[in-house]
């Protein structure tokens, strides 16, 4: 079993006991009392929040962790285990002493008298809050070498997701009790899998303005978003890789489809900065463990065409429209091997004719795509072959130039953008207007105009700031939920061979953009 702790940072104790008793009424298993945030630190105060914990019903963690290793205030070191001494006698089922403090022979003493014939266990830690640890397999055996009977608790903070294979082989390779993930916004997926991982506990915080530690997620994310109470040792995993990732709505999407079809999957936000190498390195680590259980991924900026590469590189399944645009959306993972697929294509079309009523519209009309990424090319592509007459406008001349010669189009510098005034259609395949940079716009409001067709693929926030300036200067708008609904739906299928209900699909975005 994974527990699922709440640390409480309280300045007080009467503080401390109303986040118990919403740690408890949110679904907490554990809560862990931080006694450095008390304003006056000591043990009278910790007791009271242990006691009140054990009425609740709660297992209990106390620390008064030393800013070493991440406290927040300083404590001398007799008043820190004065804390832990008096929780051990109060019932606490857990006291954390730092590792870097428990290899000192006065203080592994005090805290194994404390302890003694009591049912309370040790938690040895190591925090690192700026870069993985050099080595995690030795480190954890000098802390097992340290106390045999202690649970480690071993968190470092990921500069990259690829930081966090290092957590999940040592879960996965180690039996008995152990607390191991990174911190940080590319470490998070490592306090979610952690359950499926077999780890001792993950943290979630009550809410995001009580988070004792970067990445953390709030209770509410962890368990309506990502499916906490489902996790298990066989979840399958999916996700979205991208940089940036935190404004995704795929994870709201697919897991509530996955509620909503019985399976047992999880979807994760995986934030992977970096190119080609990092994309690479991210990929091979996922097929060399299939012990992970991934089964696929959505791919957005700027990823496509490192997919598609990827794919051909390791000798997967490319489906034809993938092929044709020189970029993948989609992933799927079977026997070792990915294949690859576009469903941005088909969701792009879906929503262009919508704002125009009549598909064969898009013949001879003069169209302007800004942007040369990944969905640009499946909107060209999309576009060219409706018989519409592109042009690329893009800051990278070369990658313009690559696309118009691709797909028998025009283009032109992202400086020539006036030129749009000839344009019927207009669409908006860069990230510029994606939260929370929602005040930026690819095309100055003076060169839009009545008459025009606007589409952004930006879908968060559903109105854009170039969407508001079009309408503005009359012209007719598309914003991007309905091109994600479409290729969402059609992601779905190629993950699960099941039809996703499109209405949840709506629902979810129209409630959370």
């Amino acid at each position: 079993m994974t527990y699922l702790a709440v640390p409480i940072g309280p300045r007080n104790v009467e503080i401390g006991l109303t986040q118990i008793a919403e740690a408890m009424r949110l679904g907490a298993e554990i809560v862990e009392i931080r006694a450095d945030y008390l304003d006056e630190p000591g043990a009278s105060a910790a007791v009271a929040m242990v006691e009140a914990a054990r009425r609740a019903g709660l297992k209990i963690i106390v620390t008064a962790r030393d800013v070493r290793q991440g406290g927040f205030k300083e404590i001398d070191e007799a008043a820190r285990l004065e804390i832990l001494a008096g929780a051990v006698g109060a019932g606490a089922d857990y006291v954390d002493c730092e590792f870097i403090n428990y290899t000192h022979a006065h203080v592994r003493e005090r805290i194994n008298n404390a302890i003694g014939q009591s049912q309370c266990r040790l938690i040895i830690s190591h925090h690192d809050f700026t870069k993985p640890f050099v080595d995690l397999e030795v480190l954890y055996a000098e802390v097992i070498a340290m106390n045999g009977n202690a649970i480690p608790k071993l968190i470092y903070t990921a500069r990259h997701v690829n930081d966090c294979f290092a957590a999940f082989d040592l879960l996965h390779e180690k039996e008995g009790e152990l607390i191991c993930f990174a911190m940080g916004a590319a470490g998070m997926i490592s306090r979610i899998i952690a359950r499926k991982l077999g780890a001792f506990l993950t943290f979630a915080t009550i809410d995001l303005e009580s988070a004792t530690a970067p990445g953390q997620l709030t209770i509410e994310q962890l368990k309506n978003i990502y499916r906490w109470d489902a996790i298990g040792n066989h979840t399958s995993l999916y996700g979205v890789i991208g940089s940036p990732v935190a404004q995704s709505k795929g994870p709201l999407i697919h897991n509530a489809c996955f509620a909503h079809t019985g399976l047992d999957s999880l979807y994760l936000p995986i934030l992977l900065e970096g190119d080609w190498v990092e994309f690479k390195t991210f990929m091979d680590g996922c097929l060399e463990r299939e012990w992970l259980g991934v089964k696929g991924f959505s791919v957005t900026i700027p990823h496509k065409e490192n997919a598609m590469e990827y794919v051909h590189q390791t000798g997967g399944f490319v489906d034809s429209r993938a092929i044709e645009i020189g970029a993948a959306n989609t992933l799927t993972v079977a026997l070792g091997r990915a294949s690859a697929f576009n469903t941005d294509y088909d969701g792009a079309l879906d929503a262009i004719v919508s704002g125009l009523e009549d598909k064969n519209k898009l013949n001879q009309m003069p169209a302007a795509v800004v942007g040369a990424g990944g969905v640009a090319r499946a909107v060209i592509a999309a576009l060219t072959h409706a018989g519409a007459k592109v042009t690329i406008f893009n800051r990278t001349i070369e990658k313009s130039r690559h696309l118009a010669r691709t797909f028998n189009c025009h283009y032109e510098p992202i400086e020539n953008l006036a030129a749009i005034s000839d344009a019927k259609l207009l669409v908006n395949c860069t990230s510029l207007g994606m939260y929370p940079e929602i005040e930026n716009t690819p095309v100055p409001a003076e060169l839009l105009r009545a008459g025009m067709l606007v589409f952004d693929t930006v879908y968060n926030p559903r109105q854009t700031r170039l969407l508001k300036d079009a309408r503005t200067a009359g012209a007719r708008t598309v914003d991007g939920l309905e091109m994600f609904v479409a290729q969402a739906r059609r992601q779905f299928e190629h993950f699960t061979g099941r039809e996703a209900d499109i209405n949840i699909i709506k629902q979810i975005l129209e409630n959370a953009i």
